[in-house]
C-alpha cells in the first residue's frame, strides 16, 4: 500500500515535470531574442500581479474585465506585429527592385559591400545613379563615404565624365572606402578627403560639422549628397550642409538628402526650402527615406536672408 501511494504521489510530479519540459521546448524553439524577453515575460507577470489582488478584493466580475482588457492588449500586439511585418515586406520589395535596377544600369566589377546598417539603402543608391545618368554632373560633393561613393564612381565612369569627392570624418572608414574604389577601378572618378568634425556656428547655434580645409574653396558642384554626419553627433546634424555649401552649388544642381523620414532631417530640408527661394522638391522619384531638391537659379544673400536673382529683380522693379 505505501508503494501504491508513493506511485500515486509521483504522478503529479511527473505531470508537472512533463509540462515544464513542454513549455521549455516551446520557448526555446521560438524565434525570440534576449532583447525580446521583457515584451514576452513582463506582460504576463504584470497581469498576475494585477489580477490576483483584484480577484480577491472585487471578485470574479472584476477579473472578467481584467481578462477582457488582457485579450485586447494581446490582439492589439498581434496586429501591431502583423502591420510591422507587412511594412517590412513592402520595404524589402522596394529595396530589392532598386538593387536589381542598379545592377542592370551599372556593370560592377566586384560585388558591392554589404548594404545594411549604416550603409546607404538600394533605393538611395538607385536614386543617385539615376540622377547622375540624367544630370551628368561634372563634380559631385558627398558627405559621408561608403557604398554610395562606389556607385557614384561607376555612374560617372559610365557617363565618361564627372567625379565625386566624398568627405568623411572617420579616417579608418575613409581608408576602407579608398581601398574599395581602387578594387573596383573607379578611383579615377571618385576620391575621399579627410574632414574631421569641428564646431560651426549657424544662426547663433553650434553644430559639429565637417572641416572643409581639404576642399578647394574654388570648386563648384553640380550635385550634393547629404548622408552625414551621423545623427548621434548633435540635433539636426545634417542641417549645416546647405547653409555652408549652397554658394558652391551651380545653378541646376541637385541635393539628395538621405534619412529624410527622420524628424531632424525633415526639419532641416523644410528650413532649407523656407530660407532658399530657388530650392524646390522634385517629387518625380518619391522615395520614403530620401528627398530630392533642385536649385533652380543662383541665390544672393541679403541681410542674412536668401533671395533668388529673379526675386531681387522683381524687388528692384518695384522701387
Amino acid at each position: 500500500m505505501p508503494d501504491q501511494l508513493r506511485i500515486l504521489s509521483d504522478k503529479p510530479n511527473l505531470f508537472f515535470q512533463r509540462m515544464i519540459k513542454v513549455f521549455a521546448n516551446f520557448f526555446t524553439g521560438m524565434k525570440i531574442k534576449y532583447a525580446d524577453h521583457p515584451f514576452v515575460f513582463i506582460p504576463p507577470f504584470l497581469f498576475l500581479v494585477l489580477a490576483l489582488p483584484v480577484y480577491f478584493i472585487f471578485g470574479i466580475s472584476a477579473l472578467v474585465i481584467i481578462l477582457t482588457l488582457a485579450v485586447l492588449v494581446v490582439f492589439g500586439g498581434i496586429f501591431h506585429a502583423y502591420r510591422a511585418v507587412q511594412e517590412s515586406v513592402i520595404d524589402n520589395q522596394r529595396q530589392t527592385q532598386a538593387l536589381i535596377s542598379l545592377h542592370q544600369q551599372l556593370d560592377f566589377k566586384f560585388p558591392l559591400p554589404a548594404i545594411y546598417g549604416w550603409a546607404a539603402k538600394p533605393e538611395l543608391l538607385s536614386l543617385v545613379q539615376t540622377q547622375i545618368a540624367i544630370k551628368k554632373p561634372k563634380l559631385i560633393l558627398e558627405l559621408g563615404s561608403g557604398v554610395s561613393t562606389i556607385v557614384c564612381g561607376y555612374a560617372c565612369k559610365k557617363n565618361g565624365l564627372g567625379k565625386v569627392i566624398s568627405l568623411d570624418h572617420d579616417n579608418e572608414y575613409r581608408k576602407k572606402t579608398d581601398s574599395l574604389l581602387q578594387l573596383h577601378e573607379v578611383d579615377e572618378f571618385a576620391e575621399t578627403k579627410a574632414a574631421p568634425l569641428e564646431n560651426k556656428e549657424i544662426g547663433g547655434k553650434n553644430f559639429l560639422w565637417y572641416n572643409l580645409s581639404n576642399l578647394d574653396p574654388n570648386l563648384k558642384f553640380d550635385m550634393l549628397i547629404v548622408d552625414g554626419p551621423p545623427q548621434s553627433v548633435n540635433k539636426m546634424a545634417r542641417y549645416p550642409a546647405v547653409e555652408l555649401i549652397y554658394e558652391r552649388l551651380n545653378p541646376g544642381a541637385v541635393i539628395i538628402l538621405d534619412d529624410a523620414n527622420r524628424e531632424d532631417e525633415q526639419k532641416s530640408f523644410r528650413k532649407w526650402i523656407n530660407d532658399y527661394d530657388d530650392l524646390e522638391i522634385n517629387t518625380l522619384y518619391n522615395i520614403p527615406e530620401s528627398v530630392l531638391l533642385e536649385k533652380k537659379s543662383t541665390e544672393i544673400r541679403t541681410n542674412g536672408m536668401a533671395k533668388s536673382s529673379a526675386k531681387l529683380e522683381k524687388d528692384r522693379l518695384k522701387l
